[in-house]
C-alpha cells in the first residue's frame, strides 16, 4: 500500500503516471484542498472518499491548534520587478502561441503527453510555457522582502508561536535566519534530531 499526503498535488498530468503505471493493494491519499471536480472524479476511481473531519470538528476534539492565517501583499523590489515583468511577457507569448488564455494550459499539458502526435514547434511552446509559469512562481515564492515581512510578523507577535510555509528549504532557511534564535526551520529532507 502507499500513503500520499497532499494528494492534490499528484493529479496533475504529468504525476497521473504513479496512479496509471503503478497498481497498489491500498492507496490512503490525504489532502484538505481537491476542489476542482474533476480531479476529485479522478482521484475516487482509485481511492474513494471514506472519511471527513472539518476544520471545525478538528479544533473541537483538539487535533489541531486554533489558528489565524494572514495573507500580506509583498511588494518585489527593483530587480525582482524586472525579472517578473520579462517573464510574464515571455509567459503571454508563449499562451497566445498555445491558442490563448482559455486554452493554453489544456493545450500544453496535451502536446507534453502526447509528444510524437504534435509538431515539434507546439511541444517547444508547451516546454516554454511551463518554463515561464514555474519562474514566475518562483519569483513570487522567493520574494526578497517576504523575508522583512516574516521577521516583522515575529517582532509584532512577541512571544506566540508561528508558521512560515515556504516553497523551498533554502528559502525557509533564509526566512529562519533572518528571525533569528527564536526560529527554527523544520523540512522534510532533514536527519532525525
Amino acid at each position: 500500500g502507499v500513503c500520499i499526503d497532499e494528494v492534490h498535488n499528484t493529479i496533475s498530468p504529468e504525476n497521473k503516471k504513479l496512479y496509471e503505471n503503478n497498481t497498489f493493494d491500498k492507496i490512503m491519499a490525504l489532502s484538505a484542498t481537491i476542489e476542482d471536480e474533476e480531479k476529485q472524479e479522478y482521484l475516487f476511481e482509485f481511492a474513494p472518499l471514506v472519511y471527513v473531519k472539518t476544520v471545525k470538528e478538528a479544533l473541537e476534539l483538539g487535533l489541531i491548534s486554533d489558528y489565524r492565517i494572514y495573507n500580506l501583499a509583498v511588494n518585489f523590489n527593483t530587480e525582482e520587478l524586472k525579472a517578473y515583468n520579462k517573464n510574464q511577457m515571455a509567459y503571454i507569448m508563449f499562451q497566445n502561441k498555445l491558442g490563448g488564455r482559455a486554452f493554453a494550459f489544456n493545450n500544453a499539458s496535451k502536446y507534453l503527453k502526447e509528444k510524437g502526435q504534435h509538431s515539434s514547434n507546439n511541444v517547444q511552446n508547451a516546454v516554454m510555457f511551463y518554463s515561464c509559469m514555474r519562474k514566475r512562481k518562483k519569483l513570487c515564492f522567493e520574494a526578497s522582502n517576504k523575508i522583512i515581512v516574516s521577521k516583522s510578523l515575529k517582532h509584532l507577535f512577541g512571544d506566540k508561536y508561528g508558521l512560515f510555509f515556504c516553497e523551498s528549504i533554502d528559502f525557509a532557511e533564509s526566512v529562519s535566519e533572518a528571525i533569528g534564535n527564536t526560529s527554527v526551520t523544520y523540512h522534510s529532507k532533514m536527519g532525525k534530531k
